[in-house]
């Protein structure tokens, strides 16, 4: 019997919410009670720069739960969860799904500050803007961003003071992007969307005719 067998024979795949028989991360009856939103919900026709935000589900619990841990880890060689990763990665391609039309030039990440990927040791955006670029097979454009500000965390703030926060706080490493250059921009959580429009306002002014934003999960902000 073939190593992947015996390992499958002494430790059949089960769900990860209910741990019940499943050969997926979750089994159909979990799935169906995330707390999924409807297409209507899901996509939302931004104002200013951003031509959208797309999101597969609200930022509740469980989904919630996963978000964090995937995120906030805790330190040490084993301190990241592969079950919450998993389920996170897994709801990233759900949400790469969801956006139809034509096929962006590239998929970027919403940088954090080199402080704040020095603390935690890895970049949760890029981790999922990875996973839908491979998803969609579309080229994946990790650096197009930096930030130049280590704003504060948004938690809390107002949505004025959210925009305030986050103003003039990226960079575009090109001068001028292609013509009419179509852009995914990746976050984990939107909230008020005032992130993802200075990120996006960033690559309009560098040329950017199209700047979608892509999320795992949205608040019911």
């Amino acid at each position: 019997m073939p190593s992947q067998n015996w390992l499958e024979f002494l430790f059949p795949p089960s769900c990860s919410v209910c741990g019940q028989a499943s050969a997926d991360l979750l089994c159909p009856p979990c799935k169906r009670t995330l707390p999924w939103l409807e297409p209507t919900d899901a996509a939302h026709h931004a104002s200013g720069p951003l031509d959208g935000i797309i999101a597969p589900v609200k930022f509740t619990d469980p989904v919630r739960s996963w978000i964090l841990a995937f995120k906030y880890p805790p330190p040490g060689l084993f301190g990241q969860s592969a079950s919450a990763t998993g389920l996170v990665l897994w709801l990233a391609r759900a949400g790469a799904e969801r956006l139809t039309g034509a096929t962006p030039d590239c998929i970027t990440p919403v940088p954090s500050h080199p402080r704040r990927f020095q603390k935690r040791g890895f970049e949760p955006s890029y981790r999922l803007a990875l996973e839908m670029a491979r998803h969609r097979d579309i080229k994946l454009e990790p650096r197009l961003l930096f930030r130049v500000r280590d704003t504060p965390a948004q938690t809390g703030l107002k949505s004025s003071q959210r925009e305030a926060n986050v103003k003039n706080a990226f960079a575009c490493r090109r001068r001028h992007l292609p013509h009419k250059a179509c852009i995914w921009l990746v976050d984990d959580v939107v909230t008020t969307g005032s992130t993802l429009r200075s990120a996006a306002r960033t690559l309009k002014q560098a040329g950017a005719e199209k700047v979608v934003g892509l999320c795992v999960a949205r608040t019911g902000e």
